[in-house]
């Protein structure tokens, strides 16, 4: 969305937005609120870590900062939140948030445990309000289409489909925790798998990762590559695989392969004639220079874009909430 295509879409006046936690995606997210989404108003940063808050606010022109986010949920002029906190952290921080009747963006993934997702889910539920995960990959116009596709039916029946990540390079292993590359970066693929899966659901998985690009760091806990097999309900099999440094830069394609259905007149009812075909969608992939966090690369724009428009104007509320402690990079 932007302003020239879809003025009547765009909240007048803007929506009051915070960011909790501001390391590598949440100082990301600051920037785009502060000068790239439209009908939003980034009115305060919360990070636990001194002086991280403090600095990105003086440098976005934010009007508040704080040590502690309760502050900002407590606070009439945050009408929504974007969570960027580590990840163990934000189930917490999204029940906090739908207590206190804010809107709510967060990171991926909603939780390292199943309990959790269920507790932040059922929390926005009873509260009532907005709340959105950033599978940015949903909003690429290529995969748009790619569902639109799909659901029509004109492709035929899917029997296979593939997914992959890679990042370009890997630069700082340290930040890296344990499980990220399912966790953290194949989750993409998964999400995207059901996406474009015509409505089917997995019914077996296989994984298998390895140390392949820094093998030093796996003893640490650190899986730089990995493969994911699974089959559906509906007979069709998926592959989803990623690697932490693809040196000609970032991409994440999208291969389905489909059994074609069609009728050679307009009246015939359409028969499975056995050919196979296939199509591709992708992101559109980067060199590293660019990559994901560059203003330049829209589809991440896009979810933030969407929970903005519409979100309501709830009032706040004071709630007591989990403790949230630990750094905030990402």
């Amino acid at each position: 969305m932007t302003p020239d295509a879809a003025p009547h879409l765009i909240p007048n006046p803007p929506v009051g937005v915070a960011v909790i936690g501001v390391g590598l995606m949440g100082a990301h997210h600051a920037e785009n609120l502060a000068h790239r989404v439209p009908g939003a108003r980034l009115v305060g940063l919360a990070d636990p870590q001194p002086g991280l808050a403090e600095r990105h606010a003086a440098r976005l022109g934010c009007p508040r900062w704080t040590l502690d986010y309760q502050q900002l949920l407590a606070d009439p002029a945050v009408e929504a939140v974007v969570i960027a906190t580590p990840a163990p952290f934000h189930a917490e921080v999204i029940v906090a948030a739908a207590l206190a009747g804010k809107a709510v963006f967060c990171e991926k993934p909603i939780a390292h445990r199943l309990a959790d997702a269920d507790r932040a889910i059922a929390a926005t539920r009873n509260a009532r309000v907005l709340f959105q995960i950033g599978f940015q990959r949903r909003f690429d116009r290529e995969f748009v289409r790619a569902r639109d596709l799909v659901n029509s039916g004109g492709l035929g029946r899917i029997q296979f489909l593939r997914s992959l990540t890679r990042d370009p390079s890997l630069d700082e292993p340290e930040r890296v925790p344990p499980g990220a590359i399912f966790r953290e970066t194949l989750i993409h693929d998964f999400d995207v798998l059901r996406f474009l899966a015509g409505g089917a659901e997995p019914v077996e998985v296989y994984a298998m990762a390895d140390a392949l690009v820094l093998p030093d760091w796996k003893s640490r806990g650190l899986l730089d590559s990995a493969v994911v097999a699974l089959r559906y309900d509906s007979g069709a099999l998926a592959t989803a695989d990623a690697s932490f440094q693809a040196v000609y830069g970032y991409d994440v394609p999208l291969v389905n392969l489909v059994r074609l259905t069609w009728s050679t007149t307009p009246n015939r009812v359409p028969r499975d004639h056995g050919c196979i075909g296939s199509w591709t969608c992708s992101a559109r992939p980067t060199p590293p220079s660019l990559f994901i966090l560059s203003p330049e690369f829209e589809p991440k724009l896009q979810p933030r874009r969407a929970v903005i428009t519409a979100a309501g104007r709830r009032p706040a509320a004071r709630t007591a909430a989990p403790r949230w402690c630990s750094r905030s990079r990402r």
